[in-house]
C-alpha cells in the first residue's frame, strides 16, 4: 500500500493508529499530515512542526486542517518535509527511500 503514497496530497489519521506503519509511511513520503491527538500519534508527530494536530472529536478543526493542506497553505510543504526528516532520523534514511 505504501506505493500509492507519493500520489497523495495528504495523510489523514483519525483515531489512535498508535503510530503504526501507515503513519510512518505517510511521514516517509513527505505528506503533510492532519491527525487527531492520541498518545500513539503524538509520540511521532509535533503540532505545526510535523503535522496539523486536532483535539479528538473536533470535526471542524480537522476539516480546516485538511483544507489548509489541500490548498497548500502557509507552512504545509515544510510540515511534510519535517515529517519525512523525523521518520528518517528515527528509523534511518533507507526507510524513507522506499516510499518516494
Amino acid at each position: 500500500p505504501w506505493q500509492v503514497l507519493p500520489g497523495c496530497d495528504a495523510g489523514l489519521f483519525l483515531g489512535d493508529c498508535g503510530g503504526g506503519l501507515s503513519l510512518r509511511w505517510a511521514m516517509a513520503a513527505g505528506l503533510p499530515i492532519v491527525a487527531e491527538r492520541w498518545p500513539g500519534v503524538e509520540a511521532w508527530l509535533r503540532e505545526d512542526e510535523t503535522a496539523i494536530l486536532c483535539d479528538r472529536g473536533q470535526a471542524k478543526r480537522l476539516a480546516h486542517g485538511l483544507h489548509r493542506v489541500l490548498l497548500g497553505g502557509p507552512g504545509v510543504a515544510a510540515i511534510g518535509a519535517a515529517a519525512r526528516a523525523a521518520v528518517e532520523a528515527e528509523a534511518g534514511a533507507g526507510y524513507a527511500g522506499g516510499v518516494r
